[in-house]
């Protein structure tokens, strides 16, 4: 097939797509109620690889399991769309993850709080009659979502990484003689999430017969595997959720003492351990706490009020449209919550100051 003829069949593809979209039949998982951010960022596309980053403690867990995990499970699950999460913790227990999820989906759906030291049995008071009640009520939801997702909280190196996501594999399509993949079902889309991908272990090499340091490990997961072969091969995406450095934490100030705000915000060359990795994403997504810097008014929002249920999420990085977008957020980090902030003029945000 010529590229004339090529061309004609992709203009027919652009045609069945408009029908499919017009239909709502989405090939992918959209972000559901990001408006803002779905302007720059549709969403979950098969063969996309993703980044989220911040400075420790700012909640770039929280923002990849609500913006990756729960939420387009919900939506998925809403909306009758096949999709799977393969979820990599090489620091977060397997219960630790499914608590959080049952305290989401507790919360969004029954406005009942839930604390992860009664879950655990590990606080002196237990769950009151009413949580368990609302638990109960949305067992059904939860472990509906239990059934397409997989959290693997036991490989640490990138080659039992990629064994464990090429295991899957083979149970969900098949592999030609060539490696070539074919899904059982072309319409499943499938997502897998590393968190967070400093934590990988050193890899022992085969051809040089010693072990790869941290920088060299990480680029076997993220480019050799994540990269070349389950993105760009099976057509999967990836998330991997990557810390800033810490070099890139510390304050700087001007000669009158105020904070340099610049300094502290996330970036592509702040990442942590290896940022040679970001050549490989098609989207960086930064996190930001001003709070955490105790900036009081940041970008017209009033910090000293919102606290930290502040957050900024910065596009740092972005293939499918314009990049360097900064997107304020609502917080909750009690039950991994996130919300778009109305702009700093709006009427609605000054309804917000005034419950605060």
């Amino acid at each position: 097939m010529n590229i004339s003829q090529q061309l004609g069949k992709r203009i027919k593809e652009y045609k069945a797509n408009k029908e499919r979209i017009d239909k709502k039949q989405f090939k992918y998982i959209p972000f559901d109620k990001f408006n803002k951010l779905s302007k720059y960022l549709p969403g979950i596309i098969p063969g996309i690889m993703y980044k989220i980053t911040s400075h420790s403690g700012m909640g770039k867990t929280q923002l990849s399991k609500y913006l990756f995990v729960f939420r387009p499970l919900l939506y998925a699950l809403n909306n009758n769309l096949k999709f799977r999460i393969i979820y990599i913790s090489p620091e977060e227990t397997k219960e630790e993850f499914l608590d959080s999820l049952v305290m989401h989906v507790v919360k969004a759906q029954e406005g009942v709080s839930l604390n992860r030291y009664s879950l655990s049995g590990y606080a002196a008071n237990s769950l009151s009659q009413n949580q368990m009640q609302a638990i109960f009520r949305c067992s059904k939801t939860i472990q509906g979502l239990g059934n397409y997702i997989e959290v693997i909280d036991d490989v640490y190196t990138a080659d039992a990484m990629y064994e464990a996501c090429k295991q899957r594999a083979e149970k969900w399509g098949t592999f030609d003689s060539k490696g070539n993949y074919t899904p059982n079902d072309p319409d499943e889309i499938v997502l897998v999430v590393c968190d967070h991908i400093s934590l990988i272990e050193e890899s022992y090499d085969e051809a040089s017969k010693q072990y790869l340091n941290l920088h060299k490990s990480i680029s076997k997961w993220h480019t050799k595997y994540a990269k070349r072969i389950i993105t760009k091969k099976w057509n999967w995406a990836v998330l991997n959720v990557q810390q800033q450095s810490l070099d890139s934490a510390k304050e700087a100030y001007t000669n009158k003492g105020h904070s340099i705000v610049s300094k502290v915000l996330p970036t592509v060359d702040g990442l942590g351990d290896n940022r040679v990795v970001a050549r490989d994403d098609y989207v960086i997504i930064g996190l930001f706490s001003p709070w955490a810097y105790g900036i009081e008014n940041y970008k017209g929002y009033k910090t000293d009020a919102l606290k930290d249920n502040f957050r900024s999420l910065h596009l740092l990085k972005n293939r499918f449209g314009p990049s360097n977008k900064v997107l304020p957020m609502w917080f909750d980090g009690s039950y991994t919550y996130f919300e778009e902030l109305p702009g700093v003029t709006a009427p609605e945000m000054s309804a917000i100051y005034s419950k605060l």
